[in-house]
């Protein structure tokens, strides 16, 4: 018998408030059941603790959750994951799941089979059969196995999205609203062949990221290869993109898939130069390839690197996309233990797999969401210093040297602050430009007057610091670096913290935060790969200690009575942390627990939210164990004046390896840390100590 129940999960809130007045229920239940289907993601209406035992019974008759598993699922070795989903009436959907450093994208299907038809394209000869339900759309999401771990969505699988709005639409609402997942809109991006009756409600809807599938940039040949062109002009859409501001967070795409002998030349690259001229966009590139009974070819590696540079080099930012996954492509066979319908599709999916990574490969769905096309090269703490053998080998060359190279503070063993490369400035060409932390060294008695320090930002790639350290002599500019060593490299590290805490605060792990939130009152945002947690008295601790990661990461949230200034001395602190750690952080032999080794212990007093801050380093060891166990930690600790208590976050680790880097990165959640009625705290008076850093910080400027 078919199940009649309407299911939850799609529903906004609007919808759900309209679906309990329906069931004779009050209002705010709508909000409670957004709650428990989209921040809590339960599975069943039973679970609904705070909703009454007879609305429960009430909601139990007309609703169910809406959850539905993975069919299927085939791995590839770099980690990509695709899943196959069962739809209404029997037919399937994937979606594909995109792992990639700090970043993890999915890209979801919005139809089964596609209406556009593009010569290209093995789903649009699939022939549509169903537009999925917003259910059905956001069920690729929330039941996709690795939820937790996704920082990106991308409407780019099967179907056209413009062609399944009233779906599409709601589902992105849902992903973006306060009552669901909260997302910010630029996590989001929608990829379209344009259809006129949708596109500009696409455009109007929402300010998420917009992909267009352009694939030749003369209209009547573009209509060859997609007939979606005879019903609405590629020139009509650019007219009306033209009305949109693209030129700030939100980003406009366009894919173009190389085809031999049909765009490949200089003739359509000029082509698609003026087509595109005045519009802010930048353009992927897309290897072809072959697929049965298909008049179409790719070109060479040379071929597609000839056009991107061609088109790079006359003002159009062009990347090339790599694929990802490609061995899946031997996953797909049926699966014998599966049910008949599902070996069926199974049969047929290698084609459709290998249409959709054709289409838009896994690294374009990737870098269209993320924009790491764009991104400045090189990792965290690396440094790529720009100057000639004179001034390297100099006394200023040496002086800077000994600056970048200077210890990180905290840890057991020295290790060098940043990771130093040098080149002199004919060879500053390539790739240098787009580095993340470059510093240009400036030497001309007829240019400078003075040695300065200037910055710019985002200069040749997103994300990007370019210092310049200018003098007249170089031994003045050596002199120079001397005096301000320690803001060059505060300078650095900001700029580090910076990078980190954009990631994790669009990045982090909700449930972590949650318990924060209802232990303190606090909001704090950690990595979402520590998962990990102990609940203690006015205690948290979260760690990966049970994942593959051989470096144990922890993080700690702890409160206690606030005693006037006494409470953040060297001493209290110790004392206090001990206490904490002792009590809710055992080892497994016997009488082992985590204590401070105290000579190792520095407190500098800083201020964050105009806000007195007490930060200390040191390291831990495990008292009474037999093994080794032990590392650097860094403590934050601020006033919360309301509830007259010390709030500590701490970031700690265990590992025999290189630990300055990660620690760093550690540091920067505890930046994220935000108390409860924050703007009713009064600022707690700054010391002397830090008005002096605020002053050293701003000459740098």
């Amino acid at each position: 018998m078919e199940n009649s129940k309407r299911k939850l999960l799609g529903m906004t809130l609007d919808t759900l408030k309209e679906a309990v007045k329906e069931a004779g229920m009050p209002p705010f239940t709508a909000k409670q059941i957004a709650d428990w289907v989209y921040h809590k993601r339960v599975r069943t209406i039973d679970e609904m603790s705070n909703i009454s035992l007879k609305n429960r019974e009430i909601l139990n008759g007309l609703f169910e959750v809406g959850y539905s598993a993975p069919a299927d699922a085939a791995r590839s070795v770099d980690g990509t994951v695709k899943y196959l989903y069962e739809v209404d009436n029997g037919h399937f959907v994937e979606a594909v799941f995109i792992p990639d450093g700090d970043r993890a994208t999915l890209c979801v299907s919005s139809q089964v089979g596609c209406k556009m038809n593009c010569l290209f394209c093995m789903t649009g000869k699939q022939k549509y059969t169903a537009s999925l339900t917003t259910n059905e759309i956001l069920n690729q999401i929330f039941a996709l196995p690795e939820f937790d771990r996704l920082t990106n969505i991308v409407f780019m699988g099967m179907g056209e999205p413009c062609d399944n709005l009233d779906n599409l639409l709601p589902a992105i609402e849902v992903l973006t609203s306060e009552y669901g997942l909260g997302w910010s809109p630029h996590r989001l991006t929608v990829s379209t062949v344009g259809v006129r009756k949708g596109f500009k409600r696409l455009l109007d809807s929402g300010d998420y990221h917009i992909a267009v599938s352009l694939h030749h940039p003369i209209p009547e040949k573009r209509k060859e290869i997609m007939p979606a062109e005879k019903g609405y002009s590629i020139i009509e859409m650019l007219d009306l993109l033209k009305e949109y501001d693209f030129s700030h967070q939100r980003r406009l795409t366009f894919e173009y898939i190389v085809f031999k002998d049909i765009n490949e030349t200089q003739f359509y690259a000029r082509k698609l130069l003026n087509l595109l001229k005045g519009i802010d966009c930048r353009i992927n590139l897309i290897r072809y390839h072959a697929i049965p009974d298909v008049p179409l070819e790719g070109v060479d590696e040379e071929g597609m690197v000839q056009l991107r540079d061609y088109l790079t080099k006359n003002g159009l930012f062009t990347t090339i996309r790599a694929s990802r996954g490609e061995d899946i492509f031997a996953a797909c066979s049926p699966h014998s233990n599966r049910k008949t319908i599902i070996e069926t599709y199974m049969k047929k999916l290698f084609f459709l797999i290998l249409a959709t990574l054709m289409f838009t490969s896994c690294e374009a769905i990737f870098e269209a969401a993320t924009g790491a096309e764009r991104a400045s090269i090189g990792n965290a703490y690396e440094v790529l210093v720009v100057c000639d053998d004179n001034i390297w080998d100099s006394e200023l060359g040496v002086a800077l040297q000994k600056t970048l190279r200077s210890g990180i503070p905290g840890l057991p063993q020295h290790e060098d602050a940043f990771k130093v490369t040098r080149v002199s400035n004919d060879d500053f060409t390539g790739v240098k430009p787009r580095f993340r932390n470059i510093i240009h060294v400036k030497i001309d008695n007829n240019t400078y007057t003075a040695p300065a320090f200037r910055y710019k930002k985002d200069v040749d790639a997103a994300s990007q610091l370019v210092m310049t350290i200018q003098a007249p002599t170089i031994e003045s500019g050596a002199e120079y670096v001397t005096e301000n060593m320690q803001t060059i490299i505060d300078f650095l590290n900001e700029a580090e913290k910076e990078r980190r805490l954009k990631i994790i605060r669009n990045n982090y792990n909700i449930n972590a935060n949650s318990l924060a939130e209802e232990m303190f009152g606090c909001s704090f945002k950690i990595p979402m790969d520590i998962r990990g947690s102990k609940r203690g008295k006015d205690f948290v601790w979260f760690s990966d200690m049970n994942s593959t990661n051989p470096d144990i990461l922890s993080f700690a949230i702890y409160s206690y009575p606030y005693e006037g200034p006494e409470s953040f001395n060297k001493e209290n602190f110790i004392h206090m942390r001990d206490s904490m750690m002792k009590a809710n952080i055992q080892g497994g032999g016997n009488n082992e627990y985590v204590e401070t080794a105290p000579n190792s212990v520095t407190v500098e007093d800083s201020e964050y939210h105009e806000r007195y801050m007490q930060v200390a380093r040191g390291l831990w060891y495990m008292k009474n164990s037999l093994e080794p166990w032990g590392g650097p930690f860094v403590s934050h600790s601020v006033v919360d004046e309301i509830n007259q208590r010390v709030i500590v976050v701490e970031a700690f680790m265990f590992s025999g390896k290189r630990m300055g880097d990660t620690m760093r990165q550690l540091e920067a959640s505890l930046y994220t840390l935000e108390l409860p009625y924050d703007k009713y705290i009064k600022t707690v008076p700054v010391p002397e100590a830090v008005e002096i850093i605020e002053k050293t910080d701003t000459t740098s400027n």
